[in-house]
């Protein structure tokens, strides 16, 4: 990608996706204006715009059900391949040929699918994939509107875009920030469905999770009022985040499935030493490969684009060429 694209979407992904430990300071930033508007008659209010329902030229905007879960709508962003079958270079003398591989991506919190939308823009650039972006359930427009703070729901919220094991190639899951535990979590849950996982900035570790108290003030009228609904479904998301990566962490020896791991060294919003985390408990994945992204912070889906395409291409090779093709 052109150096000026890379920062256009470096630039793109800080404003649009306000990471997920901004949440604090920002209910901070909202006891200041409330100070301030307190002579002025304010009341509930949100000025922000949750639901991404413009233009999105070569993508479509589509929606997933369940049968067994009516509540839930699942709205998402799509890119179709303009083929329908891969080569692919095992690098050894061998070129495997095979049906196109389905990439999720997940968003961490707040969020929505425009977060990872150049990469379905500029999927062309790369190896055909059939790219899809969801809105998780609390953000955009997937249903419920509600914050959903149960990992194990918002992985279950995935299930109508994993396809049936004999179906063809099993999709490949990118979760980033939050998204990674996501992600993780479904592949616990749906193992038979999913090929491989690549966590980019993926926070695992339960130790490291604080609860700011200003987190728990962002629940009270007013402040809870001047709060945006993706604002308010976060902070929702993280007070329990704690508690839910706990039941986690007995699970993670349940994931077979190969990981790639991307993390910045300079990570202040997920520190790096949660790459430290998962090497004791991912005992039988097939494969966990963790890449340092020397210098860089938490938006490394926007500032390292290059990296995260190289990571999900070579998940996708190793299924392909593994002496035991895994998906």
């Amino acid at each position: 990608m052109k150096g000026w694209a890379r920062h256009r979407h470096a630039w793109q992904g800080r404003q649009a996706v306000g990471e997920w430990r901004r949440v604090p300071g920002r209910l901070l930033s909202v006891l200041v204006l409330i100070l301030g508007l307190a002579g002025c008659g304010g009341g509930p209010h949100s000025g922000v715009r949750d639901d991404d329902a413009g233009s999105h030229g070569p993508l479509a905007r589509l929606s997933a059900h369940s049968p067994d879960r009516p509540e839930l709508s699942l709205s998402y962003l799509a890119r179709s391949p303009t083929t329908t079958t891969v080569r692919v270079d095992c690098g050894d003398g061998r070129q495997v040929e095979g049906e196109v591989r389905r990439v999720i991506f997940v968003h961490g919190t707040p969020g929505s699918a425009a977060a990872f939308r150049g990469y379905l823009l500029n999927g062309a650039e790369h190896r055909a994939f059939d790219l899809i972006s969801v809105d998780r359930p609390g953000f955009g427009l997937t249903r419920p509107r509600h914050a959903v703070s149960s990992l194990a729901e918002q992985a279950r919220a995935l299930l109508p875009l994993l396809p049936d094991p004999s179906a063809g190639p099993k999709p490949i899951l990118v979760g980033h920030s939050l998204g990674g535990p996501i992600i993780a979590k479904a592949a616990v849950m749906f193992a038979k469905r999913i090929g491989g996982l690549v966590v980019l900035a993926g926070a695992f570790d339960p130790g490291l999770e604080r609860v700011h108290p200003l987190q728990y003030l962002g629940e009270a009228p007013p402040f809870v009022w001047l709060l945006s609904r993706s604002l308010r479904n976060a902070n929702r998301e993280l007070i329990p985040l704690k508690q839910e990566l706990e039941v986690l962490r007995a699970e993670l020896p349940r994931i077979r499935q190969p990981m790639i791991v991307l993390h910045g060294t300079r990570d202040r919003l997920v520190p790096f030493v949660n790459t430290g985390y998962l090497p004791h408990f991912l005992k039988n994945s097939v494969r966990l490969e963790i890449r340092p992204l020397v210098g860089f912070d938490h938006f490394i889906p926007w500032s390292a684009p290059d990296a995260v395409w190289q990571a999900i291409e070579d998940m996708d090779r190793w299924l392909r060429c593994a002496p035991s093709p895994a998906g």
